[in-house]
């Protein structure tokens, strides 16, 4: 349980190193926002094609582990580039094949956990995940302040360093699948319930692609110093911790949830563009992290839990994650990036809160009930 735990820390410390700050590093190597926005989503993109690849050879060989540990080994010398890469192109290769192998891993070690403590207690394991997350990014800030930011990729292969060490604990527990129909993978993918989720997930994602790529930018040059912005990611996140411990989402209905996490999400990102100088409207908008991320990821994880079911889980959690985090991520990054200077930040998070409400109207649509696991 330890090692399962700890990978979480490490996997998301390291997002807790990239998301706020990776951005703030690209720029002061000289990049564009329009390149820094491809960058980040060159990285989504090995996000859609990475996780099936991977559980494609995990299902051949009936074990996860092995390919868990290969790919953080792999990821940790992939990102030994970064300390020599300078330009757009360099850079885009050494993303490309370092988060082909580090977005691998946790689709294989998030079905472990589920298979083996159930979704009413994965918020339990998720939880060291967020307090990874909070505590490398409360440490980023002032540490930053003090010995600059080119010191983020010492602390992104630190970080890659013990996720590898943590995956050589985790023990795989194999078992029989309980499932007793087995319903062909696509006949559950054309779905209309499942299509409709997907289609909201993506949509969801994409809205967040301005708050993922940009956000420290948006805060820095709105005249808040890095302590400030690591509180707020810190904040947003530790929002999230009561969701994953709580089990107070289990009594509602999954539908019900996904649309309520919509609407949340859309009057977050207008909160964000309207009231980027008053302080404590951001607070509240990190706050409501953990509707927008929280539940929506834990409600999503039910989703699929209850709809691919027997061996096609690993498939299904790989689905979710490409399409939504990976192609919506990609698309978010892109448009926030091209956005930025058009359009102008404030503008471009108006653009986030509409994408969420054409997610919301999406899901409107899907009446069907989910109120089991």
């Amino acid at each position: 349980m330890f090692s399962l735990g700890f990978f979480y820390w490490c996997y998301f410390g390291a997002v807790g190193a990239w998301i706020p700050y990776w951005s703030v590093y690209l720029r002061s190597l000289g990049l564009t926002p329009e390149e820094i926005g491809d960058l980040l989503a060159l990285s989504s993109i090995t996000r859609i094609i990475s996780p099936n690849v991977w559980g494609y050879f995990a299902d051949r060989r009936g074990a996860r582990m092995p390919i868990v540990r290969m790919v953080t080994g792999f990821a940790i010398f992939s990102f030994l580039g970064i300390f020599w890469a300078k330009d757009f192109w360099e850079l885009s290769l050494i993303i490309s094949i370092f988060t082909f192998f580090f977005n691998a891993s946790l689709p294989q070690v998030e079905t472990i956990v589920i298979e083996q403590i159930g979704t009413d207690r994965y918020g339990m394991i998720r939880v060291w995940g967020s307090a990874g997350f909070i505590l490398v990014v409360l440490f980023l800030g002032p540490f930053l302040d003090r010995f600059g930011i080119q010191t983020i990729p010492w602390i992104l292969l630190s970080l890659q360093m013990g996720l590898w060490l943590s995956s050589l604990g985790i023990v795989e527990k194999h078992s029989k699948s309980t499932s007793v129909v087995r319903l062909p993978f696509l006949s559950t993918m054309i779905r209309p319930t499942v299509i409709v989720f997907l289609l909201s997930g993506f949509l969801m994602q994409a809205s967040h692609g301005p708050y993922y790529s940009f956000y420290s930018l948006y805060l820095l040059e709105h005249g808040y110093n890095r302590t400030i912005v690591s509180s707020l990611w810190a904040l947003a996140v530790l929002s999230e911790v009561g969701i994953f411990i709580a089990k107070g989402l289990a009594y509602y209905e999954v539908s019900f949830l996904l649309r309520l996490t919509l609407l949340f999400s859309s009057l977050r990102w207008a909160l964000i563009a309207g009231w980027p100088n008053t302080l404590p409207v951001l607070v509240f908008a990190q706050v409501l992290h953990a509707v927008t991320f929280g539940a929506y990821h834990a409600t999503a994880i039910r989703f699929v839990h209850f709809h691919f079911t027997g061996e096609h889980r690993v498939r299904g959690q790989a689905m979710y994650g490409s399409f939504c985090y990976g192609a919506g991520g990609t698309f978010g990054s892109f448009y926030a990036g091209h956005f930025w200077d058009w359009i102008g930040s404030e503008a471009t998070f108006v653009v986030a809160a509409i994408l969420s409400m054409i997610a919301w109207v999406i899901a409107s649509t899907d009446k069907t009930k989910v109120n089991q696991e």
